[in-house]
């Protein structure tokens, strides 16, 4: 996802938050201030809180993303927003029974550390460490372990049911898809499912508009966005469906070395059909700047500014077999907004947004004149 940063890796897959991401942060230390005698201390226990709360988020994804891996489908990365977490697949599963699994498998986890948790207060009312259900909720009134754990358990509970709601791209719309498309086909389930988080997020904003909570509105655009996505995401799998990189694929004429200036760069971009052009270090290519990023640095940077400090680094990599609609998902996704093709040992070639949409509009040709 554009404008997130790698914080950690788990099991080889990637764990990111979002630039956004240190708002909720911000939030909770302002709830706390405000919540408890103490304003400080208040604020420290809600920054608390909402770190472990989304420890639990980042456990809710992984269960996803290794359910994901076990059915043999690559887990690209999971992200942090504030208002949840991500798991980006390469790939949508193909059997509805395996999207399933992997859609329940986050939800199942939340309910079960709530359970975990509901069973550690017994425990402690067991032993004595909690006096009574007076002293428990006495403890919510001060920050206290007892009142973390409470917090904590009824946190992944209303997590783990709020991700059952059947509605995109909540994991409760994942399982309604999973268990259409057993009734109606991929197809239809994907229409259906989508037109139900849109009436659902409808119904959430107006709610949130009335009794005046803004996170529920800031959720109900964020499951209708999500649920329209979703809808357009499958449409352009389909017309994709079946193609592999090296149809598309034309190799680069022309591939920039790493100690041109940013305007002799300018120069041969400008008398070239390549969008997106590599740059080459020693060896291999070091990055990738694409004709328009060229001109946008041209109005920051000195024209003696050498493009290796330009280059987008960070780009996808594939080989000539792979499905189209994985480096659609990752050319969308990436900084670099191109893929690089290496066959062995040796690039061979990029993939930017202008080769998707061609193919797209190519696929697409023919279904148009089928309906006219």
């Amino acid at each position: 996802m554009k404008w997130s940063y790698k914080i950690l890796t788990v099991r080889g897959i990637d764990i990111r938050f979002h630039i956004t991401f240190p708002l909720i942060i911000l939030y909770a230390l302002y709830v706390g201030s405000q919540s408890f005698a103490r304003p400080w201390q208040g604020a420290l226990f809600g920054a608390l809180s909402m770190g472990l709360l989304f420890v639990c988020v980042v456990l809710h994804e992984l269960a996803h993303s290794l359910q994901a891996i076990a059915l043999g489908i690559q887990v690209r990365d999971i992200t942090l927003l504030p208002i949840g977490g991500i798991s980006l697949l390469a790939a949508s599963p193909e059997d509805p029974k395996d999207e399933l699994r992997i859609a329940i498998a986050g939800p199942a986890l939340s309910l079960g550390l709530a359970t975990l948790l509901f069973g550690g207060l017994l425990v402690g009312l067991r032993l004595g460490w909690i006096a009574s259900l007076p002293h428990l909720l006495r403890s919510l009134e001060t920050p206290s372990w007892i009142g973390l754990l409470v917090y904590l358990m009824a946190a992944n509970l209303i997590l783990g049911l709020f991700n059952l709601i059947p509605a995109f791209p909540m994991d409760g719309g994942r399982v309604l898809r999973s268990l259409l498309s057993l009734w109606l086909g991929p197809a239809r389930a994907v229409q259906v499912a989508s037109i139900i988080g849109r009436i659902l997020a409808v119904a959430m904003g107006i709610a949130g508009i009335f009794i005046g909570n803004i996170m529920l509105i800031l959720v109900a655009l964020f499951v209708y966005t999500g649920a329209s996505l979703e809808n357009r995401m499958f449409s352009i799998q389909k017309q994709l469906e079946g193609m592999t990189v090296a149809d598309i694929l034309v190799p680069v004429e022309t591939v920039l070395p790493e100690n041109l200036s940013l305007g002799a760069a300018l120069e041969i971009a400008q008398h070239s059909r390549q969008p997106d052009f590599p740059i080459a270090g020693e060896s291999t290519w070091i990055g990738v700047l694409s004709a328009s990023n060229l001109a946008k640095a041209a109005e920051k940077h000195a024209l003696e500014t050498g493009i290796a400090a330009l280059a987008v680094r960070d780009f996808p990599v594939f080989s000539p077999f792979t499905d189209l609609f994985a480096v659609y998902t990752a050319v969308r996704e990436s900084p670099a907004q191109a893929a690089a093709i290496r066959h062995g040992s040796d690039f061979i070639g990029l993939i930017g947004k202008d080769d998707l949409n061609r193919a797209l509009k190519l696929r697409a040709a023919p279904h148009r004149r089928q309906g006219q």
